[in-house]
Order: C-alpha cells, then structure tokens, then sequence
C-alpha cells in the first residue's frame, strides 16, 4: 500500500526529486477533462501532477527549479488530503499514488487553460521553462468536443456562449502557435472521449509517453473512477443554428478538432 501523503521541506524535496527526468505541462482549453487526465497520472507511483497549481506563472516569475517542484508536491499531497474533490467530480484514484510517490521520475502541473494563455502571449516562456525545469519538458494536450467544451465554458464561466467561443477559438490559435515549437516526441495530443471510451488504453498512452510503465492494477484503478460515457453538455446550452455554423466553419482550421460536430 502505498504510504501516507507527505508535505516535504525543501532539504526533502530536493532529496525526492533527484532522479526526476521529466517536466510535464498540460496544454488546451478549460473544461476539457485536464483533471481527470492530471489525476489519473498523478496515481502513477512514478508521477507527480500538481493540480492548478500555475506552475508556469511561477517560473515566470523567476522561481528555481526546486521552488516550483516543492510547491508540485505540496499541491498534490494537499490536493489528494482534502479528497480530491473538484466542482462536482472526484478525482482520488482508489489504492494508488495520489499525493504520493514511491521512485519519483515524472514531475508536472496541470493548468491547462491558463498555461496555454501565458505560451500564447509569451512563446518565449517555453524555453525559459525548459531552462527552469533542468530536464526534458513535454506538453499533453487534452482536446474534447469543442461544443461541450464550449457549453461548458460558457455555463460554469456565467459567459454567453458567443464569448466562450471566442475565448475557445484563441486557445485552439495558441496551441497551433505554439506546436511547432516543441519537439514532436514532446507533445501529446489526448481525447476526452478516448479516455472514457477506452481508458486503460488512454492512460497506458500516457504512461508510454512519460517513460514509465503502468501496472494492472494501477491501469484498473484508474478506470474504476472514469465515466461510462462523456457527458453531451451541448444538450443544455443556447446552441443556434448560427452559432452552430460559427463553429464548426472555425473548427476545419485546426487539426486537432477533425472528426468533431455538433452531433457527433
């Protein structure tokens, strides 16, 4: 069994971390299932996630490479002690590794949305990062519909769904700014509706690109606490029949919405 969640000093931190090999930052758009993706690798007895941490922000402000990874794993062992419990979902992992870690190689934040803000203004960031973390940094970028993803934004946001589109559409031109700036073995692209449809799939994907191997035990678990199906949002929002068009005209100008519609 996995032990009790600790918070270290920095003096432990740095002792935790030294076999750390990778930096992973969660790229996309708010609402697309970035938590649920987070927490399913924080489970990894190899794999640290910090839950909406801003990590980025933190380097951004000149924070060393120790400060930021001390503060991954306070955030996950305080994410994990309080339940892990966000807006109405649960994201505790049962008799895995979250807010823990037995031989720690993998270190990283999921902020998905704001992160990909920061990249958008500021490319430079992505080599300041890389300079911070010390170790190879690699990107998951998690993608769903984009109309429940919109609906979503606009419904938990209080925004009028015009406005959630266009705050949608920024991020989806950000990540085709910032793609060809990151070594392609770096970057991930993940599927919301893949993760629930086939998770043990999705999530051995996953271990694969962070360099470590899942169990069954582990890949179980994992899929013990994802949904049967992806929830259609779309069903609850003001779609028209113009802001529908809007949408998927916008959407054949990415790559990583092909195969989306609004009845798909």
């Amino acid at each position: 069994m996995p032990p009790e969640a600790i918070s270290p000093n920095i003096e432990e931190t740095e002792k935790i971390t030294a076999g750390v090999d990778r930096y992973i930052t969660f790229v996309g758009y708010p609402r697309s299932g970035h938590s649920l993706v987070g927490s399913l690798m924080d489970a990894h007895p190899n794999i640290v996630i910090a839950h909406e941490l801003d990590a980025l922000r933190m380097v951004e402000e000149g924070a060393t490479k120790l400060q930021v990874w001390h503060a991954i794993l306070d955030n996950s062992n305080e994410f994990t002690e309080t339940g892990r419990k966000w807006q109405e979902y649960t994201y505790d992992v049962p008799g895995q590794w979250n807010g823990r870690c037995e031989n720690l190689k993998v270190i990283g934040d999921k902020k998905g949305g704001r992160t990909t803000i920061r990249f958008g203004e500021h490319p430079h960031l992505i080599e300041t990062l890389k300079k911070t973390m010390e170790v190879p940094c690699y990107f998951v970028h998690v993608v769903r519909n984009p109309f429940d993803n919109i609906t979503t934004m606009s419904l938990r946001g209080g925004t009028p769904l015009a406005q959630s589109i266009q705050d949608y559409f920024w991020r989806c031109d950000a990540i085709i700014r910032i793609k060809p700036l990151i070594d392609e073995k770096n970057w991930i692209d993940v599927r919301h509706e893949d993760v629930v449809s086939d998770p043990k799939k999705e999530v051995a994907r996953l271990c694969e690109f962070a360099g470590q191997i899942p169990t069954q035990e582990y890949l179980d678990a994992c899929a013990s606490i994802v949904f049967p199906s992806p929830k259609k949002t779309r069903q609850g929002g003001d779609w028209t029949p113009a802001l529908i068009e809007l949408v998927e005209t916008k959407m054949k100008n990415y790559y990583q919405l092909e195969g989306y519609s609004f009845t798909s």
